[in-house]
């Protein structure tokens, strides 16, 4: 008895992940035959498309133009389950491809609206909580909600060490006691590194680990010593380095890291000073294309210690260069720690350690920049 194969289909999809044809792993050989009949050649394969189909901007599937369906936007659209943004479809009740499965919610491509609110609507006020992404349906898609943060501090150093890690950690409390943080559905990554590319290595990792229950990462940070060519580590970089034994990485480097992104990335002082060539590092960056969409930032001078992130206000202990252990206690309210000594790396200047521990000095701005252009 001949059991006949189950054909596997191929997915074919544009940047947004919607399903524009399947074929089948079945190839069909097309022939021609010499003048004389005695022989036959095989010139090429064709494949056996299932399915094929385009879409409206915010997802309903075009379909045939004419009665006869001579004509139209649509091969053999019924039967196969998934569509725009790969997600599944949901036909049996509003017809093919006209409710889509997003998993938390229902969307209805011909309303343009999800049948159901946002449970991270608190995240996003200024959106209607019905939105789907975010009304930029061109470019963007629609995200869980999910998010993870990774943040780097640099050990090893002759000194910063204890003033890195108490910023990475001042970082994740601030964004752990959001009010919209969920444990659940969010996480906060914080490691140490000395290579600079090891951060290759460590945030892809991190990414594979954590991706399926926490989504895309919304934010990158690194704190570390830095110059004008970017962020600097202590041992020297074994891979992509700007140059033979240095322990700064290049762009090159920086470019070969899949972040998983859907955010931003925060780098050290001066990796956002453009002098020179008037194109600072994070700008750079910026332009890469793994950083693609994403908002990058440094600092445009040298960055100092605070107790406050809006402007530099030094502490006896800071001043003194004690910055660990970080002190904590529990809460009435919460099971979690918080933390009492916090310590903000911002933008100042070299001789104005005094004026920030007897009042405050203001904070020097960083640059931000998107697709290679700097933003306000």
């Amino acid at each position: 008895m001949r059991i006949p194969r189950n054909p596997k289909q191929y997915e074919l999809t544009n940047h947004l992940g919607n399903v524009l044809s399947t074929v089948l792993d079945r190839k069909t050989p097309i022939t021609t035959t010499s003048g004389s009949g005695s022989s036959t050649t095989i010139t090429h394969y064709e494949g056996d498309v299932v399915f094929a189909t385009d879409y409206y901007p915010f997802g309903s599937p075009m379909s045939w133009t004419t009665p006869d369906s001579s004509s139209g936007r649509m091969y053999s659209g019924v039967g196969y389950r998934y569509g725009m943004n790969g997600k599944e479809k949901d036909d049996e009740i509003v017809g093919s491809g006209n409710s889509i499965d997003f998993g938390e919610r229902m969307y209805d491509p011909r309303l343009v609206r999800m049948r159901s609110i946002d449970r991270y609507a608190n995240k996003y006020p200024y959106m209607s909580p019905y939105s789907y992404a975010a009304n930029n349906p061109i470019a963007a898609i629609d995200i869980a909600g999910d998010s993870l943060y990774i943040l780097f501090h640099v050990t090893g150093n002759g000194h910063g060490d204890d003033m890195f890690k108490a910023a990475a950690l001042t970082r994740q409390y601030d964004i752990e006691h959001r009010g919209h943080f969920d444990p659940k559905r969010d996480k906060v990554v914080v490691l140490a590194v000395q290579n600079m590319s090891d951060i290759k290595t460590k945030t892809e990792q991190t990414v594979a680990d954590n991706k399926a229950t926490y989504g895309n990462t919304v934010e990158f940070g690194l704190w570390s010593h830095s110059g004008l060519d970017g962020p600097i580590g202590t041992t020297p970089t074994t891979k992509n380095p700007l140059y033979s034994g240095s322990t700064q990485m290049n762009k090159e480097g920086w470019g070969d890291i899949n972040f998983n992104w859907q955010g931003n990335g925060i780098y050290g002082c001066n990796s956002g000073n453009p002098v020179g060539d008037g194109v600072s590092f994070t700008n750079g960056l910026s332009g890469l294309d793994n950083f693609k969409d994403v908002t990058v930032s440094g600092q445009t001078t040298s960055a100092y210690p605070s107790t406050s992130p809006n402007s530099r206000d030094l502490s006896f202990a800071q001043l003194v260069n004690v910055y660990l252990p970080i002190v904590y206690f529990p809460t009435a309210k919460e099971a979690t720690k918080e933390v009492v000594r916090k310590t903000y790396m911002v933008g100042g200047n070299k001789d104005s350690s005094s004026d920030a521990f007897f009042g405050g000095t203001k904070v020097n701005p960083m640059e931000k920049s998107k697709n290679g252009t700097v933003i306000k």
